[in-house]
């Protein structure tokens, strides 16, 4: 699952708790999905039509395909595939698609991940069709410009030089690179100015035919009125599109660190910012769980940690984890004064290890399963959430079983099973850290945890 980034754990903590106790009651139960409609044009595109009685309804489609398929040296093609399909696309008159939603009262946005790309939206009720139609064109009958693309990669490229400064923005990059290690998911979805100025009109139109192919499609809306009506008018669009052969999801798999790599970026910060972590599993693993749950232990731990640092209650910091095709990554986030990064670092390394040992806080690992159950419950009590959790059992081809008995499956959650689990993880897998700030005042501190790597 994908998980919001820094944060003040108090007010997360806070949030999230009541969200837990008002679910406590309803977490060793299977989840109850509202009545959907499940079909497939011939061209092999799956459709999910949700009734509703709403004015506005949304809508999703997710293509199974992602950055991960970007070819080396031309990181960042998908994206701007993506992109300029929505941006660059234009009606018979020539007018722009995205004005023709707009006069629909309609909204539309995108988003390109590694594992597969999203275009998510709203519209009228009585104007979806003519909306989804649209964005069908977009899909279906994409243009692509030469000085179009010349002009976006620019633009992308100046966009990523801009943000290289920032310390978030580099710890990210660089924890990417060093976790994955020429797995693709070590590159940015965005890739960067090099790879991206390498890229041309037939890198781009290339990539298209590759990845948007219909049956590696799945749309999902919500809808009012007649359903076989509304399928029958997109069959017209999107019965267009020319069915092609997937491609084979077969990567070089990311190797845990056989030692744990500490990388400094030198820069003269008062406040140091610093990731760390490790491998996490595919979406599904039956010790993922495992990690969701540990996410919300650590997130629960914050305040002592922070007690035991500084005397305080508060820090900036989020432990997150994201479960993907491939193992994704569980990594601690954490920006503070510069004489503290390591102490956190080190608390991190106690928490784990009284885990492991099977020193475990069990008030505290019950609330974490709750929370575990929350996020997910929480997302489902809005339409668009509800939509990415069902086209994300697609995406990741664990089905709809997922959901409805993902709370039967934390709630099987012992201490010891959690202890095996977290031991089991842990054990072979090394940390990876990367932090920013002065190297003169934490070269030395960082040394304890391996041998540092400085770079400007």
């Amino acid at each position: 699952m994908r998980r919001h980034p820094l944060r003040l754990s108090l007010v997360l903590l806070a949030v999230l708790i009541i969200a837990g106790r008002n679910t406590w009651a309803e977490i060793g139960r299977p989840i109850a999905l509202p009545d959907f409609h499940r079909q497939s044009l011939l061209n092999g595109m799956e459709i999910f039509a949700f009734p509703s009685n709403q004015e506005r309804v949304p809508f999703q489609l997710l293509v199974v395909n992602g950055a991960a398929f970007d070819p080396i040296g031309k990181w960042g093609v998908t994206y701007l595939t993506t992109r300029l399909m929505v941006e660059a696309g234009k009606d018979r008159a020539g007018q722009p698609l995205l004005a023709g939603l707009k006069s629909l009262g309609s909204e539309l946005t995108y988003r390109v991940d590694w594992d597969g790309i999203w275009f998510q939206g709203t519209a009228p009720a009585n104007r979806l069709t003519e909306t989804l139609n649209i964005l069908g064109q977009m899909l279906v009958q994409p243009e692509f410009d030469e000085e179009a693309i010349l002009q976006l990669r620019e633009q992308v490229a100046a966009e990523l030089e801009k943000k290289a400064g920032e310390p978030q923005f580099a710890t990210y990059e660089r924890f990417l690179g060093e976790l994955f290690n020429g797995n693709p998911y070590g590159h940015l979805v965005r890739g960067n100015p090099t790879t991206l100025r390498n890229i041309q009109l037939g890198d781009v139109r290339l990539q298209y035919r590759k990845l948007f192919i219909p049956n590696q499609a799945h749309l999902a809306f919500f809808h009012t009125g007649d359903r076989e009506a509304a399928f029958n008018a997109l069959t017209r669009r999107w019965g267009n599109w020319v069915k092609g052969n997937p491609l084979p999801f077969a990567f070089r798999k990311a190797e845990p660190a056989g030692e744990t790599q500490v990388v400094l970026l030198d820069r003269p910060l008062e406040e140091s910012v610093a990731r760390w972590g490790v491998l996490s599993l595919a979406r599904g693993d039956k010790n993922s769980y495992a990690l969701e749950i540990l996410e919300q232990y650590l997130t629960l731990s914050l305040p002592a940690w922070a007690g035991q640092v500084t005397g305080a209650t508060q820090v900036r910091a989020s432990a997150s984890v994201e479960t993907r095709i491939m193992p994704g990554c569980f990594q601690m986030n954490l920006q503070a004064p510069v004489a503290q990064v390591p102490a956190y670092v080190k608390k991190f390394n106690e928490t784990l290890k009284e885990i492991q040992d099977g020193q475990i806080n069990k008030e505290r690992f019950e609330e974490a399963k709750r929370l575990a159950y929350a996020e997910l419950r929480s997302s489902l009590e809005n339409q668009d959430g509800l939509l990415r959790q069902l086209l994300e059992t697609s995406l990741y081809n664990v089905g709809v079983n997922y959901i409805l008995n993902y709370g039967v499956r934390i709630d099987r959650f012992t201490p010891e099973l959690f202890q095996a689990a977290t031991k089991e993880h842990f054990s072979g897998n090394k940390l990876v850290i990367v932090v920013a700030g002065p190297a003169e005042s934490l070269q030395t501190q960082l040394s304890g945890f391996g041998r540092v790597r400085l770079l400007n």
